[in-house]
């Protein structure tokens, strides 16, 4: 991102509503919410969308929201137990699809500043980052001769 690198916000915040107010900001948020496999479960107001005209209504709905700001409120969440292995159940909250749609958009509008200014050696919950890499890290870290050989 080379407007938050010259410290210009005010070209940031053109770029990011220019990508969020695109069809193409809005469809890719639409695929990436529909291609999970979350997209299978909904929310409490029980709508999926899987059909290519839901899609295409769905894409038309984020401009609506987007077109005019106040007219869109997060829906209420739906809330099921899920098992966990010591027996016990644990609570997890499932958005309405077009409230996860319209995360993935806002994602997709701040996500090269979040990858900017993150630690360039942090590896939890990264895009293209996972434990392999982590644990390269540290095997190139102890394997000099210098440091000490536990951690």
């Amino acid at each position: 991102m080379v407007a938050y690198r010259e410290k210009d916000s005010e070209k940031l915040i053109k770029l990011q509503t220019q990508l969020m107010n695109s069809f193409e900001g809005r469809a890719s948020a639409v695929r990436k919410t529909t291609s999970t496999s979350g997209a299978k479960t909904a929310g409490i107001d029980k709508v999926l969308l899987i059909k290519s005209i839901d899609k295409w209504d769905a894409i038309s709905k984020l401009r609506d929201y987007l077109q005019k700001p106040n007219t869109y409120k997060a829906k209420l969440v739906k809330r099921v137990m899920i098992p966990k292995p010591n027996g016990k159940e644990r609570p997890l909250g499932i958005p309405v699809i077009m409230d996860r749609a319209m995360q993935n958009l806002v994602v997709l509008a701040l996500d090269p500043i979040v990858e900017e200014t993150s630690d360039l050696h942090s590896y939890g919950f990264r895009k293209f980052r996972n434990t392999g890499l982590a644990m390269t890290r540290i095997r190139h870290i102890l394997d000099k001769s210098s440091l000490p050989r536990y951690i």
